[in-house]
């Protein structure tokens, strides 16, 4: 069946019913594609579209001067097109999938395509119906279809609807925005690890990314749509801080100090903007929390004493420490609430290092008490949040820290009753082991020190995972509806949970182990366990060291006769536990010390 073009006279019935019949056929088009939008059937959604763009240009070819209803479905169709693109970004396997549903219309729809391009006279806006090839066309295109819809929307026009409208284009730029950073991260982990400065290409990516969250943040500002802001923002805050982390390649930089206050400053604006009562608080919080942590973390394991003393580093350290306390809440029950109490926790710990190193290397005697003091206090808080979240090795590591600066305390006293209280003081924190071993103890069977013997242990463990698995993830802004004369609703919104690794950094008398990341899964690998032995070990020789010590102390004092009998007895006890072979040292080192603390408090 073939169509020929008959000229008609402008203003007869043969001509206007020609107009009214591309105008019902736009309509249709444009309905239907709405509904296969819903079924997520994208190739068909784009080639209906396609058609609704036809009639359009047809109507327009016939009357140039068209104005009013003639046109007023134009910013609804663009807008269309930039939903199915937003929505083909967001399912990148559709984009090869759904091709061929899109270059294959029906027969009817040819023919209808054939009538409609005799009378077509131009191709406008069929760019945006063009199949796309990849997720960042998807999402180049859909901004544009927006731009698009607003510029030719009509003073006529519904503002809720432009205003959902320019929402949606926000939404479009944010994810671009998103998209070059994922690009940036994807192009440094494949980077050379000595790579002393980003890639041009990478360097590129930053200000695509960072002009798309600046776009977006102009188009939410114009519809004063604060939360939207609060999480772009939220964006560009990781995205300063995947700038800052392409230039750690030693000692902390000054690049990597401009990008990380770039980030924090974005952090602040978010919170600003969503007010006290917003739900998206804590998460934007923890973003926070975790820039003032890998922050301080990276000044401690990297202090660039070239070009900073070395109490100001200490003094930047304890400020982004404490800054990374204030956002991270732990009394506040959810999901995250594990991970935020081992993350104070690591904090309290990194702190108590840093002033125990101080004391160490003091010369004033205020100073070192001072500094002894603070490293008590956070050695004291580290150690009831890891027993709390029942963190075996970790518990171990800062209780063995504690000993050691009693025991570099212990050698700087001369008189014997200073040295007794010391090393009594030491005693009780080697017996505060005792829980740790429990739980030792107690996931035995379950093949992994680490790991909980309850039910609590799997509910932590997948809270954990969902939010290591979040932390890949950028922010979203709220999504508004596609459907017309419809506000703007919100999904689920996700966000990223930076979590950095603590390693030990603090000079003991010692050398412990080094420390690793949170563990999340039930079973223990060989490293786990070999570090667990070691730090049971060293429990052993500390033990046995301070026992033998106050046997020393008490055996120049006559009066002192019980109190020798009774620390004899105790270093007998601890020399029986000496069984690095035996298959359950732990068990073992348990009963020591259970039977040590029935002594100690003898008296």
């Amino acid at each position: 069946m073939t169509v020929a073009r008959r000229q008609f006279t402008l203003g007869s019935w043969q001509e206007d019913m020609k107009l009214a019949f591309l105008q019902k056929a736009r309509v249709v088009c444009q309905a239907y594609a709405s509904v296969l939008m819903k079924k997520k059937e994208f190739g068909d959604v784009l080639r209906y579209l396609k058609l609704a763009l036809l009639c359009h240009n047809a109507v327009v070819s016939i009357l140039p001067s068209a104005t009013g209803s003639e046109i007023s479905l134009l910013p609804g169709i663009l807008g269309s097109c930039g939903d199915v693109h937003v929505m083909l970004a967001g399912h990148p396997d559709d984009i090869t999938k759904s091709k061929d549903a899109f270059e294959r219309p029906s027969p009817p729809e040819k023919i209808l395509t054939e009538c409609i391009k005799r009378e077509t006279c131009g191709n406008n806006f069929l760019w945006a119906v063009k199949w796309p090839e990849s997720v960042e066309e998807c999402l180049t295109c859909s901004v544009r279809c927006y731009e698009s819809s607003i510029e030719e929307s009509g003073s006529q026009d519904n503002p809720d609807d432009i205003m959902n409208v320019t929402r949606r284009l926000g939404n479009a730029r944010n994810e671009l925005g998103k998209h070059y950073m994922k690009k940036a991260v994807d192009i440094t982990e494949h980077m050379q690890e000595d790579a002393e400065s980003p890639s041009k290409e990478e360097e590129i990516l930053w200000k695509r990314s960072f002009g798309c969250f600046e776009g977006a943040l102009k188009v939410f500002d114009a519809v004063n749509d604060s939360i939207n802001q609060a999480l772009v923002n939220c964006n560009a805050g990781r995205l300063m801080r995947i700038c800052a982390q392409a230039y750690n390649v030693g000692r902390f930089s000054q690049q990597e100090r401009h990008y990380y206050n770039k980030a924090i400053n974005y952090y602040q604006t978010a919170l600003r903007q969503l007010g006290e009562d917003n739900s998206l608080r804590e998460s934007i919080s923890w973003e926070l929390s975790t820039t003032y942590f890998t922050m301080a973390t990276l000044l401690q394991d990297n202090a660039p004493l070239e070009v900073m003393a070395q109490e100001e580093v200490e003094k930047e350290i304890k400020d982004c420490m404490v800054k990374a306390l204030k956002y991270c809440d732990v009394s506040e029950v959810s999901p995250r609430q594990p991970i935020t109490q081992y993350r104070a926790a690591t904090i309290h710990h990194r702190l108590a290092s840093m002033h125990h190193n101080t004391y160490r290397n003091q010369l004033s005697d205020q100073k070192k008490k001072h500094s002894r003091t603070l490293a008590e206090l956070h050695y004291g808080k580290a150690i009831k949040l890891f027993q709390e979240l029942e963190r075996p090795a970790e518990t171990l590591r800062v209780i063995l820290e504690r000993v050691a600066m009693c025991e570099h305390y212990f050698n700087g006293q001369s008189t014997s009753s200073a040295k007794t209280k010391t090393l009594l003081s030491a005693l009780d924190f080697i017996l505060q082991s005792k829980k740790a071993l429990q739980d030792l103890v107690k996931n035995i069977v379950q093949g992994c020190p680490e790991t909980k013997d309850s039910s609590t242990a799997v509910a932590r463990s997948e809270n954990e995972k969902k939010f290591e698995k979040l932390e890949s993830r950028e922010t979203s802004v709220c999504r508004p509806t596609v459907q017309k004369d419809k506000q703007t609703t919100c999904d689920d919104c996700k966000h990223e949970c930076s979590q950095s690794t603590h390693q030990e950094t603090s000079k003991l008398e010692h050398t412990l182990p080094d420390s690793e990341t949170v563990t999340t899964d039930n079973q223990c690998t060989l490293k786990e366990q070999e570090e667990i032995d070691k730090l049971l070990t060293f429990l052993q020789s500390r033990m046995q060291f301070i026992l033998l010590q106050l046997v020393k102390v008490h055996s120049n004092k006559k009066s002192d006769q019980k109190l020798l009998i009774k620390y004899k007895k105790m270093y007998a006890l601890s020399l029986a536990s000496d069984k690095k072979g035996e298959k359950n040292f732990t068990r073992s080192l348990l009963d020591t010390i259970n039977q040590i603390a029935e002594l100690s408090s003898v008296t």
